[in-house]
């Protein structure tokens, strides 16, 4: 661990949300990939969503990417730190800062219960990540 990572709480930022996982949702939600991935791809397509990035743009970038080879999990990690970085740099805002401020608001037990709900509906009616093949890759 290291000051990069933390924002004065003693514990990193990525291990506290791993304890608000564990809090919220079972161990196999937590730990199931396809589900992590179609959250992260949701939070960021409505990150950019709320940019003015418009629909058809995004579906021109997933063709893009899909259309290439499949990247090294590691440093397509790195380059989604470095992204995030550049754009909170550019809208003005601090990702960390965000960041902390959302794991506080979810970390409230009615807003826990409004997320574990959603997350119960979206299993319960087939949302969309039932209906995906497990083709998610691997670490």
């Amino acid at each position: 661990m290291n000051d990069l990572d933390q924002v004065g709480h003693g514990r990193s930022f990525q291990l506290r949300v791993k304890d608000w996982l564990l809090v919220c949702f079972s161990r196999e939600v937590v730990y199931d990939l396809r589900e992590r991935c179609f959250r992260f791809a949701e939070e960021s397509i409505e990150l950019v969503q709320s940019l003015g990035l418009r629909r058809e743009d995004a579906h021109r970038i997933v063709d893009y990417v899909y259309d290439r080879p499949q990247g090294r999990v590691e440093q397509e990690m790195g380059g989604v730190m470095v992204t995030l970085a550049a754009l909170s740099t550019a809208v003005g805002f601090f990702m960390y800062l965000e960041g902390e401020r959302e794991l506080s608001r979810i970390s409230q037990p009615d807003v826990m219960a409004k997320i574990r709900e959603k997350q119960r509906a979206k299993s319960d009616a087939g949302g969309i990540t039932s209906d995906v093949a497990d083709r998610a890759v691997r670490p």
